[in-house]
């Protein structure tokens, strides 16, 4: 129930709050449910004075951590549909995206829909920062869990990783490892580590020996 003295929610709002409560708190790339959640997040910040006001910080602590939310908040939450109901229409019109259509990753003009990206109310298990493109709709991942690594002790050992945003960071010279693994990370897929010389062997390595004059 809105507060005493606040305007009922139109029908706009209702219908974004009955998505919020249906949301399944998954911020995969296919997920639209999780775009209106991060706007409504947006816009409670916005209309408390940013991620920075303490009654904003607050609220982002009980939310990521899965606290009760004091009545005292409710007009803060109301506020922020109502921010949530015209961003959306601004940015999309009557059509909510995928969250993969908003937040992408990768460099040098190719990015891949991607899932995981955290603000200060949302904690995701990978845990990307995308700060939004200026003049555009869209959020790039910049920075976070990169470098991943799983390791299975079996015999012979199997071991797996992923450079979320390449291996090589350099934009000039070569690109043949600058944006290669951002696929990987959109797709949800590792590249295989070799321990064994056999397993390397298979994989037809080059070798280059330096001599000096």
């Amino acid at each position: 129930m809105p507060p005493i003295g606040a305007s009922p929610p139109g029908a706009g709002a209702r219908s974004l709050a009955e998505r919020i409560l249906r949301f399944n708190g998954v911020a995969s790339r296919d997920s639209r449910d999780a775009v209106v959640f991060h706007y409504w997040m947006a816009g409670i910040a916005a209309a408390g004075g940013g991620n920075g006001a303490p009654e904003v910080k607050a609220l982002a602590e009980q939310v990521r951590f899965g606290r009760p939310v004091p009545a005292a908040a409710s007009a803060l939450l109301l506020a922020g549909l109502q921010h949530a109901v015209a961003d959306l229409a601004k940015d999309f019109g009557t059509a909510i995206p995928a969250f993969g259509d908003v937040f992408r990753i990768g460099r040098g003009g190719e990015t891949f829909p991607v899932g995981g990206c955290s603000t200060a109310f949302e904690a995701t298990l990978r845990n990307y920062f995308c700060p939004r493109i200026p003049g555009s709709t869209r959020h790039l991942a910049a920075s976070g869990q990169k470098e991943l690594t799983l390791t299975i002790f079996s015999k012979p050992i199997q071991s797996f990783t992923l450079a979320a945003f390449g291996s090589n960071w350099r934009p000039a010279g070569s690109r043949l490892h600058y944006n290669d693994q951002a696929r990987l990370a959109s797709e949800h897929r590792l590249k295989p580590a070799y321990f064994e010389i056999e397993q390397l062997m298979q994989v037809h390595p080059s070798r280059l020996v330096l001599t000096r004059p």
